[in-house]
C-alpha cells in the first residue's frame, strides 16, 4: 500500500490548536487584586503629575499601568514634552519602568 501526500500543509484544526497553545504561553499570568489595586493608585499618581506640569499639555497623553509598569501613548506637540512626560512618570512612587510611545503631534492642523 502506498501513500500519496496530495497536500503537505497540515489541517486546519492542528494550526488552530497550535496558535491556541502559543497564544496561552506568552499572555502573562492575571495580576492580582492588590496588584490591579496598585496599578491603578500608580496610574492616578501619574495622571496628576502629568497634569501638574504647567509647561506640558498632558490632556493627549494615555496613562495605563500594568504590574508597576506604566505605559504612556497619545500625542505631545514637542520632543521635550515626550521627554519630560516620561521623566516624571518614571519620578512617581511605585513605578518600576516607563514605555514611553507618545508620539510627536503634526504641525499641519487641519489637514
Amino acid at each position: 500500500m502506498s501513500w500519496r501526500v496530495r497536500n503537505s500543509r497540515p489541517p486546519a484544526s492542528v494550526l488552530a490548536a497550535t496558535m491556541c497553545t502559543l497564544v496561552a504561553c506568552s499572555t502573562p499570568p492575571p495580576s492580582s487584586p492588590a496588584q490591579r489595586a496598585a496599578d491603578a493608585a500608580i496610574t492616578a499618581r501619574v495622571q496628576a503629575a502629568l497634569a501638574a506640569q504647567p509647561s506640558l499639555f498632558a490632556k493627549d497623553i494615555v496613562v495605563s499601568v500594568q504590574d508597576g509598569v506604566v505605559n504612556l501613548s497619545g500625542m505631545a506637540w514637542s520632543d521635550d514634552d515626550i521627554q519630560t512626560a516620561g521623566r516624571v512618570a518614571g519620578s512617581v512612587p511605585g513605578v518600576k519602568g516607563v514605555d514611553n510611545q507618545v508620539g510627536l503631534e503634526s504641525a499641519q492642523v487641519g489637514r
